[in-house]
């Protein structure tokens, strides 16, 4: 995939390890997020995501356990999105969390998806499940 670096402090998404879905994002610069806050978190890169594909976006779990989340609880950047990625990062706990230039902050995975139209029908092919919702699989 193709990354565009837009700052000096930039770093190129990466895997740390070979079964590793996600993609690390960094922190292009120091970002202070005060408790019930939202911070706008430069990641300081663009990239080409090839079509057919989505990049899904989520926090760290280092940082969930600091209480921070992102707003949009996932993100999602498109095929045809070419500017900065930013993340809206919410500050859901106590205290003052600050966010060091270059710490790893989410991870970015790939997801293929369709890109068919929705098809009105009357009738909806049947499952074993059918219209069962919230807990009818089981606990």
């Amino acid at each position: 995939m193709k990354v565009k670096l837009l700052h000096k402090s930039s770093m190129v998404p990466e895997r740390q390890s070979i079964g590793a879905a996600g993609y690390d994002l960094h922190a292009a610069a120091e970002s202070i997020i005060y408790p019930g806050s939202t911070a706008s978190i430069n990641v300081g890169i663009a990239v080409e995501i090839p079509h057919g594909c989505v990049m899904l976006v989520m926090i760290r779990s280092s940082l969930a356990l600091a209480r921070l989340s992102l707003a949009t609880g996932v993100s999602v950047i498109d095929s045809d999105y070419r500017g900065p990625i930013m993340l809206p990062i919410l500050n859901y706990g106590d205290d003052v969390y600050t966010i060091k230039a270059g710490a790893r902050i989410a991870q970015a995975v790939i997801v293929h998806h369709e890109t068919e139209p929705f098809s009105v029908v009357d009738v909806l092919s049947p499952t074993a499940r059918g219209a069962g919702g919230f807990g009818s699989t089981g606990k």
